[in-house]
């Protein structure tokens, strides 16, 4: 029709393909015409004044310089950080600006805007006053950025443990609560005896299971930390501490050297020198964690970061006290094994069902040795251990499970990851 004359097509500006293929090429085939690159959005501010809440805003100023050719960077000394609540105080004061983790924790949990406030809020969370306290009276710091999305729960646990915290969840609350014991101004008390807060024994117990460290994961080592020291209205210094276990104490000067980079948030020394001492005695001490099932009425005042006792009568061997005898009597063992001890021992070529075991071994004189096996050493007497509670949790049958981590305790009932951080007995060398 005469309508259509001249105009057969009419909407290629928005529709433009091909009508004859193999035999026209448009402009758009190998790429787009037009691309979209910015989207600006104007908001109306209404009858007030249009406000910038929430927002760090910083310039420069200069008046008058022939000098300036080009300016690319701009760096900035922040005194201060976002407010969030005060724990430390009471009554609590206004929000603050802070750098005690346990605050800034609270907040990235409590609050709607800064952290997960929407999805945990102010009920899920239990008291953090007594970690708030622990963190300042022991001079832990958190002078650090939050500038990526994270995984919250593993931020403050792996954070938590900086500042020898525990993150858990007690009567469905996320707490965070110190990891060793403290005195009355919450400064860590090293020589204070544990209270153990529950017993279990063969009676009260089933599906014992223990899990050991392998040998991998209980090398000792040298601890080198790195921490941050200010410079007000400059930049800051990267120093650095390193500390092993002195001789006497199994430590090495051939020991591997592990960086635990404390940098980003870490400014003090004192800081980085307890936690330099904390995880080398941890990786010493303790080898070991196991998990049971138990009766409800028997976890009465029981809660994560409680301690237990354990005595059980069963049979187990010396998870690290074990190696080769020779043909010719010679033992080869990680530890210098001496006296008499009872032993299971193995034959290499024979099935595992050929095990056997040996009494009144004596390691010192040879005496009862058997040669060309593989051995453990049998401790067949009455264990009696103290475990740090980790979690408690229902199992499937209505019975309770409790796993926990083994602590063990100096002659004076104490923590032995606490013995020896100074004094005459100190147990570390600093290294330069």
């Amino acid at each position: 029709s005469k309508a259509l004359e001249g105009n057969l097509n009419g909407l290629d500006a928005i529709a433009d393909y091909v009508q004859i293929p193999g035999m026209e090429q448009k402009s758009h085939q190998d790429g787009p015409e037009h691309e979209l690159v910015y989207v600006n959005e104007l908001m109306n501010p209404g009858s007030g004044k249009a406000s910038y809440m929430d927002l760090a805003i910083g310039g420069v100023r200069i008046n008058s310089a022939k000098e300036w050719t080009n300016f690319t960077q701009l760096s900035a000394y922040f005194k201060k950080g976002i407010k969030v609540p005060d724990l430390t105080n009471s009554p609590a004061g206004p929000p603050k600006a802070s750098n005690n983790f346990v605050e800034i924790a609270y907040a990235l949990l409590t609050d709607p805007y800064l952290g997960a406030g929407d999805l945990v809020g102010v009920n899920a969370v239990g008291d953090m006053t007594t970690a708030a306290l622990f963190v300042k009276a022991n001079g832990f710091t958190w002078d650090g950025v939050i500038s990526n999305k994270i995984n919250l729960r593993d931020f403050l646990h792996t954070h938590g443990t900086y500042n020898l915290l525990d993150f858990t969840v007690i009567g469905g609350k996320f707490s965070l609560l110190p990891a060793v014991p403290y005195d009355s101004e919450y400064k860590i008390q090293h020589n204070k005896k544990i209270e153990v807060s529950g017993l279990f024994t063969d009676g009260n117990i089933k599906d014992l299971k223990c899990s050991f460290l392998s040998p991998e994961e209980r090398q000792l080592f040298k601890a080198n930390v790195l921490y941050r020291k200010e410079r007000a209205n400059g930049f800051a210094e990267t120093k650095s501490v390193m500390y092993r276990l002195v001789d006497s104490y199994g430590g090495k000067n051939t020991d591997p050297i592990e960086t635990y980079d404390l940098s980003g948030f870490a400014t003090t020394r004192e800081q980085a020198v307890k936690y330099a001492k904390y995880i080398l005695k941890l990786r010493k001490e303790v080898d070991h964690g196991l998990s049971f099932k138990t009766s409800p009425q028997y976890c009465i005042n029981l809660a994560p970061g409680s301690y237990i006792r354990l005595v059980s009568e069963a049979t187990h061997v010396e998870r690290y006290r074990n190696g080769v005898i020779t043909e010719d009597g010679q033992v080869i063992s990680k530890d210098n094994i001496t006296g008499v001890h009872d032993i299971y021992y193995w034959k290499p070529g024979t099935t595992v069902e050929k095990v056997k075991e040996v009494n009144n071994v004596n390691f010192t004189t040879g005496e009862g040795l058997v040669g060309g096996v593989l051995f453990a050493i049998k401790d067949s007497v009455t264990t009696n251990r103290v475990y740090k509670v980790e979690t408690i949790s229902y199992a499937e049958d209505g019975l309770v499970e409790i796993s926990g981590s083994h602590a063990p305790l100096t002659d004076s009932g104490s923590l032995a990851i606490l013995d020896g951080w100074s004094g005459v007995l100190n147990h570390f060398m600093e290294l330069t």
